[in-house]
Order: C-alpha cells, then sequence, then structure tokens
C-alpha cells in the first residue's frame, strides 16, 4: 500500500495523477507497442485504457457486494442508477392515473348524455311528424 500511496501525486487516489502509469504511458507511447498495457485483477486481465476511473470501476465489479467507497465512486461518476422506484414517484403515478381516469370517465358521460339527448330528439321528431 506504500508503494501505491507514493506513486500518486496528491491524496485522492481516484483522481490524481500516478507517476509510474505516467512514465509507463510515455514509453508505451515511444516505443510504439501494439498492444494495450493491462493490469490482472483477480486473476484476470484488465486491458484498456489505464486510468484511475476505469481500474477502480474494473476492480469494484470484482466484488460479490461492492465496498461504500465503490457505491460512492459510481454515485459521483453517474454510473450507479437508482434502483426501482421511490415511494414519492409511485404515489404521483398513482394519483395521476386515477385523476387521468376520472376525467375520462366524466368525458364518457357528457359525450354520451349529448348523444342520448340528440336521439331523444329524433325520435321526438319522428313521432311528432
Amino acid at each position: 500500500m506504500d508503494c501505491v500511496k507514493n506513486s500518486f501525486e496528491g491524496t485522492n487516489f481516484g483522481k490524481d495523477d500516478n507517476r509510474i502509469l505516467r512514465e509507463e504511458s510515455k514509453q508505451w507511447k515511444s516505443l510504439g507497442s501494439a498492444y494495450w498495457p493491462s493490469i490482472v485483477i483477480n486473476d484476470r486481465t484488465y486491458r484498456g485504457d489505464l486510468v484511475p476511473d476505469n481500474v477502480l470501476n474494473a476492480l469494484c465489479s470484482g466484488f460479490t457486494s461492492e465496498p461504500k467507497y465503490c457505491q460512492k465512486f459510481k454515485i459521483e461518476e453517474g454510473l450507479m442508477q437508482p434502483e426501482g422506484v421511490t415511494g414519492n414517484v409511485l404515489i404521483a403515478v398513482v394519483i395521476f392515473l386515477v385523476l387521468l381516469n376520472v376525467v375520462m370517465i366524466c368525458l364518457y358521460r357528457k359525450c354520451s348524455n349529448k348523444e342520448m339527448k340528440q336521439d331523444m330528439q329524433l325520435q321526438v321528431n319522428s313521432a311528432v311528424s
């Protein structure tokens, strides 16, 4: 852990630049290697951009139950989506649907009354004539 802590140029491991990885990146660019650098996480090789966010996301995905730091990181980066629907949203949707049904019933009754009056007027007119 001391080696890892000393390789970062600040105190924030998720955001600060890593001296060792920066030097490796410079060498990789200067030599023109055709392969991405890789690291091994839980006996699986991770290949891709070795930026702190990607590596931390790969590390966090290896846990069956993620530590709080991983959850906090994913929320800050917008990678974690909220689970399910909150109670307030559910109540608002139910109230909206009830009001929508009431409005539809009122419109239906109004239209059916209008149609019934027209039928009644037609029958009265035919009876009178």
